[in-house]
């Protein structure tokens, strides 16, 4: 993990990870790469309702990042239905801490 900030008030956490990758068929650092990736994590606990934004995707990753946020089963919410219901949503507002 390269950074991460929890902000308990908000529920929320940020995660930047790197991922160092090195080929087999060689030593070579010239040939090393690294992959980052970023998460964005939102729960709000009273709704039962968790959010999470990830640069990776894979059930797996979603799966566990599930597992330590919620002490119960999840089901997963099809993109299709996130998206009938954000069609409707007017006058968004955006607000920052900061």
């Amino acid at each position: 993990m390269l950074f991460q900030t929890i902000a308990p008030e908000e529920d929320a956490a940020v995660i930047i990870s790197i991922e160092q990758q090195h080929p087999q068929w060689t030593d070579l650092p010239m040939f090393n790469r690294q992959e980052f990736d970023l998460f964005v994590i939102y729960y709000d606990e009273a709704a039962k309702l968790l959010f999470i934004n990830a640069s990776r995707r894979t059930p797996a990753i979603y799966e566990e990042i599930a597992r330590q946020y919620t002490a119960e089963d999840t089901a997963n919410l099809s993109l299709s239905r996130v998206n009938r219901v954000l069609r409707d949503i007017d006058n968004q507002s955006f607000s920052t801490s900061e």
